[in-house]
């Protein structure tokens, strides 16, 4: 084999070795971010330092874990309205004690994630607290159109008179 063409075949491997590497790398990275279950809050905490990114963190996970039961119980519960609905014989006073049910175990989850997000907001500073809120809203609101509502909240700075272009 002549020196010219174990060079060429030399830069070829590496080149091919490279290209593999970013192939895999920028794979990977998108794969983090596409199945990642909360997308929107991770970009929010790439800015905080790290133990508050710590301790925010480590409150999802404690929330997601305490919370399954409870979302176990909503779904069933789901399950059991549903069934009642779709029922030869339609028991209103049946509906609306599993409907209570409901509403009492959807009330708890929103009283058990809304004490985790007072305590985390005791720990962070208001620009913080801020980037998480709007990640939050971000998230919930995802399907549901809550972002626009979040941006058309009372009180939030809208454009002065000096704005219009009228006067």
């Amino acid at each position: 084999m002549s020196k010219t063409l174990k060079i060429i075949f030399a830069a070829s491997i590496i080149l091919n070795i490279l290209l593999a590497g970013v192939v895999i790398g920028t794979y990977t990275h998108g794969f983090k971010a596409k199945f990642s279950p909360r997308p929107d809050i991770d970009e929010a905490l790439k800015d905080f330092p790290a133990d508050k990114r710590a301790l925010v963190t480590g409150a999802m996970e404690s929330l997601r874990e305490s919370t399954k039961e409870t979302k176990k119980e909503i779904r069933e519960r789901r399950r059991e309205v549903l069934e009642i609905l779709s029922a030869p014989e339609f028991d209103p006073a049946l509906y609306d004690k599993k409907v209570a049910e409901l509403h009492a175990l959807m009330d708890r989850l929103g009283n058990e994630f809304a004490g985790t997000a007072r305590d985390l907001a005791l720990n962070l500073d208001q620009d913080e607290r801020k980037a998480l809120a709007e990640a939050i809203m971000k998230r919930r609101g995802g399907k549901h159109g809550y972002r626009e509502k979040w941006d058309d909240r009372p009180g939030k700075p809208g454009p002065g008179p000096a704005d219009n272009e009228d006067e």
